[in-house]
């Protein structure tokens, strides 16, 4: 019975430490040039704090700092706003902008055909479709 009990603790065990942590500098280092570029699109205002944001992996929601490789949706808590893309894949970040979406699906996708199979290629493409549908702001009725 002892035995049986270990075996379940230990199993328990290695799956909840099994999750990769990324390095957390590299993370600081995405969260600030994240917050320049909002900066820079004028999605966020030096002047006005209570404006945040936020990166979550498109497909299981994490936050930045659990996966070492990944797409995240960059955003803020401000209405109306858009959504940008974070391409991060270990030590290496970029943040991509969808409204040159020609040029950039083709950055996007050599992304994900190096380190992802199909099947998730696929489900980041469906994911990255729908933000750059959401960001057509000249589409939307205007109030």
């Amino acid at each position: 019975m002892k035995t049986k009990f270990l075996i379940l603790l230990m199993l328990l065990g290695n799956s909840m430490f099994s999750q990769e942590f990324a390095n957390t500098k590299q993370t600081q280092e995405i969260l600030d040039a994240s917050k320049k570029f909002l900066l820079e699109k004028k999605e966020m205002d030096i002047e006005l704090p209570m404006i945040t944001f936020s990166i979550r992996e498109l497909i299981n929601n994490n936050e930045l700092k659990y996966n070492t490789k990944g797409i995240y949706r960059l955003f803020t808590n401000k209405s109306p706003s858009s959504t940008y893309i974070v391409l991060k894949d270990k030590d290496k970040f970029q943040i991509i902008d969808l409204r040159s979406f020609s040029k950039n699906i083709v950055v996007i996708s050599d992304f994900l055909s190096s380190r992802f199979d199909d099947t998730i290629v696929a489900q980041y493409l469906e994911e990255i479709l729908k933000i750059y549908k959401y960001n057509r702001y000249d589409e939307k009725i205007k109030m």
